[in-house]
Order: structure tokens, then C-alpha cells, then sequence
């Protein structure tokens, strides 16, 4: 009865999942453009310089970054959480007193 369904073979990669987070970052993006395009300042720097495009710069390292991680054993991340988890705490102490700003 179920053998039809166990044997079917499924994509790992979930779609709507997918469409979600572009669209979440569309959405971010949109939001960035819409509240820094105020003034005629910000419209007249560089394209380059502007805050939405660093902002689509970011989800890309991140992407690329996420994307690299999903190839690593998680064995290997298992022995490395907990020096990360240390690294990320002792990162945000640096931050709370040194303030860089």
C-alpha cells in the first residue's frame, strides 16, 4: 500500500521555501529603497554607494555563505559549535564594551 510513496523519489529542495525567502528578501529590499529614497541627497549618490544595494551585496555573501555550508559534513559543524558559539558570545562582549560605532 505505501510501498508507491516510500519508494517515490522527492527533491530535496523545498520550493515554496525558496519563494518564500526571495520574497522575504525582496520585500527587505523594497522596504530599504522606499525609506532611504526620501530626500534628493540619497537619490543623487552613486547606485553603488547606496544603502539597498549594499543590502542585496549582504544576502549574497549570506547566500553564498549558507550555500557553502549545506556542502560541509555535519559532523564537521558538530565539533566546531561550540568554539563558534564562544567566538559569537565572545563578539558580542567586544561590541557591548568597546562600542564601535
Amino acid at each position: 500500500m505505501f510501498e508507491a510513496i516510500l519508494t517515490e523519489r522527492q527533491s530535496r529542495i523545498d520550493r515554496l521555501q525558496l519563494a518564500a525567502i526571495c520574497g522575504l528578501l525582496l520585500l527587505g529590499t523594497a522596504f530599504i529603497y522606499s525609506a532611504t529614497m526620501v530626500s534628493e541627497s540619497a537619490s543623487a549618490a552613486p547606485w553603488y554607494n547606496q544603502i539597498w544595494v549594499r543590502q542585496m551585496i549582504w544576502y549574497a555573501g549570506g547566500i553564498a555563505a549558507a550555500t557553502t555550508l549545506c556542502f560541509v559534513d555535519y559532523h564537521t559543524l558538530a565539533r566546531w559549535s561550540v568554539i563558534a558559539y564562544w567566538g559569537a558570545v565572545l563578539l558580542l562582549v567586544l561590541v557591548l564594551f568597546l562600542g564601535i560605532q
